[in-house]
């Protein structure tokens, strides 16, 4: 009796884990992305000018990567993954992020499309730790007339939302960031504006993986409460027949 009793717990405790594991804020492909291509990088001195370093001053590294990079990146790039998974909406990780979705569209239809961490080394580090600022324009292929946000893990759980002052769009997708300090970078965009690139491998849309994933989940978790259910009417049968 004690070791069905056990098994039964067992069964409801993982049907409950996997249902409030299938929560994501990721579109489906994060995880398998590479690092977005970087096409320039400006360093201006906290006096505003412009410094040349070299390319190689800068690393970007996906988190799908992230097993390979240096343990302090891995563990940044790891823990911002886990923040945003376990969000029940990316609204949660800043209240920044609430200000700046546009009319018709609320939290729910936000998702992470890349996340990286951005970081670099000799004199650019230097000069961003003295005040100064680093501008990346990385070859995201967005649509310019879609929603983009860029949320920065500057420290432990804390996020901000880059000011749009400091973000441009440009009209053939690539997206410039402005930063003033570096650590991991999520950018956020509308569900409905999930796409795959044309000359990739051929493969379902992603908006469609999502679409069936965001449907299986719900049928998962349709079952799941059925069997916690079940599963709880067993025990209140079995703790009565001890009785």
């Amino acid at each position: 009796m004690k070791k069905l009793l056990s098994l039964s717990v067992a069964a409801i405790l993982a049907v409950s884990m996997s249902i409030s594991a299938m929560a994501t804020n990721f579109t489906p492909s994060v995880e398998q992305k590479p690092a977005p291509d970087v096409d320039t990088i400006e360093v201006k001195d906290e006096n505003g000018n412009v410094v040349t370093t070299p390319a190689s001053d800068l690393v970007v590294t996906p988190i799908s990567e992230s097993d390979e990079a240096s343990e302090e990146i891995k563990t940044m790039l790891q823990n911002a993954k886990e923040q945003i998974s376990n969000a029940e909406s990316l609204t949660e990780l800043t209240p920044d992020l609430e200000a700046v979705i546009p009319e018709g569209m609320v939290a729910d239809d936000l998702v992470v499309r890349d996340l990286v961490d951005v970081s670099v080394v000799g004199a650019a580090a230097d000069i961003l730790k003295a005040n100064g600022s680093i501008a990346v324009k990385f070859k995201l292929g967005v649509d310019p007339d879609d929603f983009l946000a860029v949320l920065h893990n500057y420290e432990g759980s804390k996020w901000e939302v880059i000011p749009s002052d400091r973000v441009t769009i440009h009209e053939n997708g690539d997206v410039t960031v402005i930063f003033t300090s570096l650590s991991p970078v999520a950018f956020v965009v509308g569900k409905d504006a999930i796409s795959i690139d044309e000359n990739g491998p051929a493969s379902p849309d992603t908006a469609e993986i999502a679409e069936a994933g965001s449907t299986n989940a719900a049928v998962t978790a349709v079952c799941g409460f059925a069997c916690v259910a079940i599963g709880l009417a067993l025990l209140v049968v079995l703790l009565k027949k001890k009785a």
